[in-house]
């Protein structure tokens, strides 16, 4: 069962499908609030959604909020550009585990530089194993 860990959630936030997002990257573990679990589910979304800029070539209007990222990715089953992709990470990464104000402390130690498993899902290593 997911839940939410962090207490009351924003408009776009009691919007964005748990379920559908997981299912949208493939992943099937815990929803936890651990790093591990951060990890995991960091690399579905990297396997899962590729990176594109289809709607550059088409003239298609750019529009820079989180709803948009998440219909784009989940909903549409497309990639993004890197900040479409993070935009829609963050926002599942606040529904699932950390508070609105809580990524950057959360993510500190995944995102160091001193660490290959960065959490941006745009240019990130992917271990092999």
């Amino acid at each position: 069962m997911i839940q939410n860990l962090v207490g009351p959630k924003s408009h776009l936030e009691e919007r964005v499908d748990i379920a559908a997002y997981l299912r949208r990257i493939g992943y099937t573990g815990p929803v936890t609030a651990t790093l591990p679990t951060l990890r995991q589910i960091h690399r579905a979304h990297l396997l899962a959604v590729p990176f594109e800029n289809l709607d550059i070539p088409l003239g298609r209007q750019i529009v820079c909020d989180e709803d948009t990222f998440v219909r784009k990715i989940v909903e549409r089953r497309r990639g993004g550009f890197c900040y479409e992709m993070n935009g829609a990470f963050a926002a599942l990464l606040r529904r699932t585990m950390v508070g609105r104000c809580g990524i950057r402390r959360f993510l500190h130690g995944a995102a160091a530089p001193e660490n290959r498993n960065r959490a941006e899902t745009g240019w990130a290593e992917v271990p092999h194993r």
